[in-house]
């Protein structure tokens, strides 16, 4: 009975010659994948995209805030939905946003 378990068992250096001799394929397989990874991402086209949400005031929140604000200081007016998204694309906002990205002026005209 004993003798059928040793025969069983799988010794660590029997592992070790496995492993030895697949060496090559162990090393070179994930090398080549990682490569041909690579190669595809830089092939492909980059194209980023982000989305933002602007909350817009409500006319209660507005109604609010005025009456806490201090005489002193000035009341802003509240902008409309479509106020607010022609302001987003002018250039007051986008040009430092280009400069700080270091984009193009024509690809962001482009793709927009």
């Amino acid at each position: 009975m004993e003798a059928e378990l040793q025969e069983e068992e799988i010794s660590l250096l029997d592992m070790l010659l496995v492993v030895a001799g697949e060496i090559k394929l162990l090393i070179l397989g994930p090398l080549f994948v990682g490569l041909l990874a690579l190669g595809v991402g830089y092939n492909l086209p980059q194209s980023f995209t982000s989305q933002a949400i602007l909350g817009l005031p409500t006319q209660t929140q507005t109604q609010t805030q005025t009456q806490t604000q201090t005489q002193t200081q000035t009341q802003t007016q509240t902008q409309t939905p479509a106020q607010a998204a022609t302001m987003l694309v002018s250039p007051i906002v986008l040009d430092p946003v280009i400069e700080s990205l270091k984009l193009s002026k024509d690809h962001v005209q482009n793709t927009g």
